[in-house]
């Protein structure tokens, strides 16, 4: 008798890995990490920025990273988000369908209150603060120069 090791179908490792808080975990940190790289250029630039007198100019080129605080939200937005959705998964595994994440689960999803509401995360009004702060800027302030709708920028 021959056995033969089959490959897993795209369909089992799917599962496997999005039911596993752990690869959820693992990329939230590479997006913090990343979140935290351009964190310390935009304190570098803004830091250079400070140190100027009065009328004193500095060209752009030389202060790269001054206006990404943008990026840098969507990016810590985006961690919080895979953190979220692996302990959401761990409580209701049965999110997970064979071949893709349930509606509930992605429907929205970027409105990181309700998500952490849907884990469980109790937040101070510090906290909630930030995540709708990061919750705009992964819908669109982190990406794109203005919103798909003019009512969607805060005033």
């Amino acid at each position: 008798m021959l056995y033969k090791r089959t490959r897993p179908t795209q369909e089992t490792q799917f599962q496997r890995q999005a039911r596993q808080p752990l690869f959820w975990r693992l990329s939230a940190t590479d997006l913090r990490q990343s979140a935290n790289l351009i964190l310390d250029a935009i304190v570098r630039d803004n830091g250079k920025l400070e140190e100027m007198r009065a009328g004193e100019s500095i060209p752009a080129s030389n202060v790269p990273a001054a206006n990404l605080w943008g990026v840098y939200a969507m990016l810590a937005g985006l961690s919080l988000e895979n953190l979220a959705k692996g302990t959401v998964i761990k409580k209701f595994p049965e999110l997970v369908g064979s071949a893709a994440l349930a509606d509930t689960l992605t429907s929205g999803s970027h409105r990181l209150g309700p998500l952490f509401a849907k884990a469980g995360i109790a937040l101070n009004a510090d906290e909630r603060r930030f995540l709708g702060a990061c919750s705009e800027c992964i819908l669109w302030a982190g990406r794109y120069p203005v919103p798909k709708k003019a009512s969607a920028r805060p005033t």
